[in-house]
């Protein structure tokens, strides 16, 4: 019943240029129910569980961010889902965007928009660093703009706490809103 009722929505994303890698439904031990995934993108078997999808089901809130489980880097939207009669959570439908999505629609109005994954303060090297983006997307991102977010972000690394989900940095005469996630 679930594929019945899901796959047309999953396939609505791409009528809509809406960049969706994922659309997954899961009880609350996170066994899959229903799983949609792009073709386009490498599954990586890293065993890693979804962090949105843990916190929407304890927290009982809808969670949003940056992660990387089965997908490089991507951004995940989890709602959990509610059994009315009881108010008890008994699952949680999460979709996966691609990252280009936020260069693609934020781009318009928001100036000099740099990502990238750090770890243990350390920015990965270019070949790794970000998601690979599937054809269709490719025009997002300018291949130097990439080259060049890496470089920004080897020369700030030190400076960004990582333990702030948010915080303000000054870099020469800019101001950046710096964002992370675990």
């Amino acid at each position: 019943r679930l594929k019945k009722a899901f796959d047309p929505v999953y396939w609505d994303f791409g009528k809509r240029f809406v960049p969706v890698i994922s659309l997954a439904i899961v009880d609350t031990q996170q066994t899959v129910l229903y799983q949609k995934l792009d073709t386009s993108l490498n599954v990586q078997p890293t065993g890693l569980n979804s962090s949105t999808i843990e916190t929407a089901l304890k927290s009982k809130q809808p969670t949003y961010g940056f992660e990387t489980d089965v997908f490089p880097l991507h951004y995940s939207i989890t709602v959990p889902v509610t059994d009315k009669s009881n108010d008890k959570v008994v699952g949680a439908i999460e979709i996966g965007m691609n990252p280009a999505w936020f260069h693609f629609k934020l781009r318009w109005f928001l100036d000099n928009i740099k990502t990238a994954i750090v770890v243990k303060h350390k920015a990965l090297d270019p070949e790794t660093s970000y998601a690979p983006l599937p054809d269709q997307y490719a025009f997002i991102v300018n291949e130097e703009e990439r080259k060049s977010d890496i470089q920004f972000f080897a020369s700030i690394i030190k400076r960004i706490q990582m333990n702030d989900e948010i915080m303000n940095l000054k870099v020469k005469d800019r101001f950046y809103i710096i964002c992370t996630s675990p």
